[in-house]
């Protein structure tokens, strides 16, 4: 297979003849991407992860079903993909894969979509049992000195009380800690 070849592409399962169908621009180095993601156990596709990991990675076999230009990519994906059992989505471009666009993604929420997203999270942030079970989430937690001390100093300047300087705070802390055993 040449290296950055434009192509329709299955990963085949030689035991019982399953396939993944997927369309790249460069179909090695997508090849490279799955078994990476696959030995990882990081695959977007819940269901070729599995059965790599039920059967092994011995079994797969990577084939390059078609050579395309890259504009005839998603089509001719699309009238192999029914032919794929490891697919997920019904067609190229639509599940959760790489080549998927966020559906929210560049879309201007209106100002009263907005306003619907802000009063929901207000509401459920009130609800007490969400408040409870946010509480008892953190009972018990002990913080690190580093983390207390990261905290404090985030914290700094932000003190809708009394605003202590630097000097002070550092002065506090080494007699709290000179007169702790």
């Amino acid at each position: 297979m040449s290296t950055s070849v434009a192509g329709v592409y299955a990963l085949v399962n030689l035991l019982n003849g399953h396939k993944y169908v997927g369309s790249s621009k460069n179909c090695s180095k997508r090849h490279k991407e799955h078994v990476a993601a696959l030995k990882n156990g990081k695959h977007f596709n819940k269901h070729l992860q599995a059965a790599f990991n039920k059967y092994g990675p011995d079994v797969w076999y990577f084939m390059v079903l078609a050579e395309v230009e890259e504009s005839g990519l998603l089509d001719i994906e699309n009238a192999l993909i029914c032919t794929g059992h490891y697919n997920v989505a019904p067609r190229a471009g639509c599940g959760p894969g790489p080549k998927s666009p966020s559906p929210l993604r560049g879309r201007k929420l209106s100002s009263e979509h907005i306003a619907k997203i802000k009063a929901t999270k207000r509401q459920t942030c009130r609800k007490p049992e969400y408040r409870a079970m946010r509480s008892a989430s953190q009972k018990g937690r002990r913080l690190t000195i580093e983390t207390r001390n990261k905290l404090r100093v985030a914290r700094l300047g932000r003190s809708t009380t009394k605003v202590r300087s630097e000097a002070r705070i550092r002065q506090q802390t080494e007699v709290n800690y000179a007169t702790k055993p």
